[in-house]
């Protein structure tokens, strides 16, 4: 809509005349006329959904997100469609996904006549970064055609942590000596000298502080 002029109602005092903003920028308005002949369409996504979030869960390296969408009506007639965008979504769990992660950003979706389901993609890049979990959501953002947007039509994504977000341990042995071979070698744990350690008989826990990359413990062997 471009603002060209502005009338003023009658039998009223004006104080101040308006004028038009020069540096007003044109704005589109789109008004939804939703005709119930042609149906409703909405994310048929349930399959995809993990239960305890309702939202899709998935790995970095899937190259691809298929999202299936549903008409539904009386008539499926005409050809009908919507507009779809992605954008990066934050919370208290995980992080926004970067623009990069994901694409396109934005899209068309249609239906040929009588059609009553289309699966569209979403890219998932897979750059090889280190990150924890990221989320983004897919939602319609406007009908076509006068199809109706029905109550699903957003969907949360979450791209699981990737590329060992957390580091990767590994052993670093320094000095092994033993003078016999024997079948099996049965051990105990000591207690090293740091204090973030916890050791049972069998097993144990190795802590690492904040910015620490080596951490030692110690090992007896049994031998008698």
């Amino acid at each position: 809509m471009n603002l060209t002029a502005v009338t003023l109602k009658e039998g009223g005092d004006v104080v101040n005349s308006p004028r038009i903003d020069p540096n007003s920028r044109l704005l589109e308005v789109v008004i939804a006329q939703p005709n119930q002949t042609v149906g409703e369409v909405n994310f048929d996504v349930s399959s995809l959904l993990d239960p305890a979030t309702q939202t899709i869960q998935l790995d970095e390296d899937i190259g691809m997100l298929n999202i299936t969408v549903q008409r539904t009506g009386s008539s499926l007639s005409g050809e009908v469609g919507f507009r779809y965008i992605a954008r990066p979504l934050r919370s208290s769990s995980y992080s926004a996904a970067d623009h990069a992660d994901f694409s396109p950003s934005e899209g068309k979706v249609m239906f040929a006549s009588g059609e009553n389901r289309v699966t569209f993609e979403i890219n998932i890049t897979d750059d090889d970064i280190p990150e924890i979990e990221e989320g983004f959501y897919v939602q319609m953002s406007r009908p076509l055609g006068g199809v109706r947007i029905g109550p699903d039509n957003k969907v949360d994504v979450i791209i699981k942590p990737n590329d060992k977000p957390y580091g990767r341990f590994g052993y670093v042995i320094w000095f092994i000596n033993y003078e016999r071979v024997i079948p099996y070698l049965p051990f105990k744990w000591w207690r090293s000298f740091s204090q973030k350690m916890w050791f049972s008989m069998y097993n144990g826990t190795v802590s690492f502080g904040k910015c620490t990359s080596v951490e030692r413990f110690r090992l007896e062997l049994i031998t008698s």
